[in-house]
């Protein structure tokens, strides 16, 4: 088994990847610029992958590096709440939340400031996953997955379904006049969703364009630069629609998903107070959405 690189060219790894220079990054962790140049050229050389396409002023991540990228950043979100978790100060009731990307943004944040003002006593921890396999560690006290509903020896309860509908810019939408028209356009695709434009397109018709991607805020930004049409998936998106300044394709009848978001944590016979407190909380949102 090929031993693990030091912690250190992890971090400095993430930083280049978000900052986009390594002057930038040895600004953000106080060290210099061709430190942090001979660290990043030192982790490619135990990995054996190029993680960097060096310019003369600034770098881009390679394939290799885009896909250790997201990786990287949520291992050390989670060694730095492990650590904080045991060791930090013990102000008020620790409770970490796991949840689906699209969840989190476009769904819980708008209304988390509720809970907060609730339970102020609560101080939350909340983490992000996209595909399935992000939420089979169960490290959070609660989770909110997307097609992954509790398994043996879990306990929770499903929250909410999704309704699919077409969108893009109104230029774009505004010229499609019932699902014969969608093939004509670039349709932004996720590619691991079971639902999606295969439920709108005719069966008969000629095969689209698709552009793949691994999220819905992905495919609502790119609808939004006008790189095609996505699929709104309410309620979780209804928020974000206005953000990137997308309507609905009217003369298309939206669809109901196959699946749904889930509540899950350990079937324990009770929940720590600020987990049920988040629970209780979280249903009576779903049953008001």
């Amino acid at each position: 088994m090929r031993r693990l690189p030091p912690l250190n060219w992890i971090r400095l790894f993430e930083a280049v990847g978000r900052t986009g220079s390594f002057a930038r990054a040895g600004e953000e962790l106080g060290i210099s610029g061709p430190a942090v140049s001979q660290q990043i050229k030192a982790l490619e050389t135990h990995l054996g992958e190029t993680l960097f396409e060096r310019g003369a002023r600034s770098v881009t991540l390679t394939p290799a590096g885009l896909a250790f990228l997201p990786k990287a950043a949520h291992g050390l979100r989670a060694l730095e709440g492990s650590v904080e978790g045991l060791f930090g100060g013990r102000r008020g009731e620790r409770l970490s939340v796991q949840v689906s990307l699209a969840f989190g943004v476009g769904w819980l944040a708008p209304r988390l400031e509720r809970f907060a003002a609730l339970h102020p006593e609560v101080a939350l921890q909340i983490t992000s996953g996209v595909h399935p396999d992000d939420f089979l560690r169960r490290g959070a006290e609660l989770q909110v997955t997307f097609a992954s509903p509790p398994g043996p020896g879990e306990g929770g309860a499903a929250l909410m379904g999704e309704v699919l509908q077409p969108v893009g810019l109104p230029a774009l939408a505004g010229r499609v006049a019932g699902p014969a028209d969608l093939a004509g356009h670039t349709l932004i695709e996720i590619s691991s969703n079971r639902s999606g434009w295969h439920d709108f397109l005719p069966a008969d018709g000629p095969a689209p364009r698709l552009l793949y991607v691994d999220n819905s805020l992905t495919a609502l930004a790119m609808a939004g630069a006008g790189l095609g049409l996505a699929l709104a998936r309410a309620p979780v998106t209804d928020k974000l629609l206005t953000q990137h300044g997308l309507m609905p394709c009217r003369d298309i009848s939206p669809v109901q998903g196959i699946d749904s978001y889930f509540l899950v944590h350990p079937a324990a016979a009770r929940l720590p107070r600020p987990a049920a407190a988040f629970k209780d909380w979280l249903l009576a949102e779903a049953d008001g959405a």
